[in-house]
């Protein structure tokens, strides 16, 4: 059965089926659900297209929104376990697009690969990096265009200008032990028993050193006093 309407924006081709129906104006629908989408299909009308909120459009299927389209969301969706952003190109071709690609449940093998990220731009300037971590507006860390893992801000805390114990909740640091001293404490909540603290001196000690980690703290001893300021830097792992 077909149907047939005219005038108002809209012809059609009466009495044939599979006539189309051509409109000058707008299509307007209910905003309907990801249950009841408002754009749907014979014998599945549970999936489709609905209105899911202001500025933004929502796909379903069987009954369950999978991905979101909007202004201010950007997109996002779980199709078949996998979540895929692409900038450029067709579906598929993430990997010679910008693009990121996350795939849940994939099976184990020397090929799998569970996170792509990948980008058609070749970096190759210092300081360039793949992938940045950020806490709001504060980073944590990323991986450098080389492939090198970085902990932290750009600027790392420096206790420097103040040498001896030091409080400075991050998990890389600058700090120095005073002159007369053989022991420096940072306290970082960045710290547990079991981290790995990883000391590099700006100049020799000249002596033995040792670093004992703890909660919320770690403390840095050489074997006798020191004369001057003896500056270091450290990385925390945990």
């Amino acid at each position: 059965m077909g149907f047939g309407l005219s005038g108002g924006g809209m012809t059609g081709n009466p009495g044939t089926a599979g006539s189309s129906l051509t409109l000058t104006g707008n299509l307007i629908l209910a905003a309907g659900s990801a249950a009841a989408p408002s754009f749907t299909f014979t014998g599945d009308l549970a999936t489709g297209i609905f209105r899911q909120g202001a500025g933004t459009i929502g796909f379903s299927s069987a009954g369950t929104s999978v991905l979101s389209i909007g202004t201010s969301a950007g997109v996002n969706g779980t199709l078949n376990n996998t979540f895929a952003f692409y900038t450029t190109g067709a579906n598929g071709g993430y990997q010679s697009v910008n693009s990121v690609r996350l795939t849940a449940e994939i099976a184990d093998g020397a090929s799998a690969i569970g996170v792509i990220s990948n980008t058609t731009n070749a970096f190759a300037t210092v300081g360039a990096k793949l992938h940045e971590w950020r806490n709001a507006t504060t980073p944590l860390g990323g991986v450098s265009f080389r492939g090198t893992l970085f902990t932290g801000a750009a600027t790392i805390p420096d206790a420097t200008g103040a040498p001896g114990n030091a409080t400075q909740n991050s998990p890389r640091g600058r700090a120095a032990i005073a002159n007369g001293a053989a022991t420096c404490v940072i306290t970082n909540d960045q710290v547990t028993a079991d981290s790995v603290v990883v000391v590099t001196w700006e100049v020799d000690p000249l002596q033995r050193f040792w670093v004992v980690p703890g909660a919320g703290s770690f403390t840095l001893s050489v074997t006798a006093v020191v004369v001057g300021n003896l500056a270091f830097r450290y990385v925390v792992f945990k």
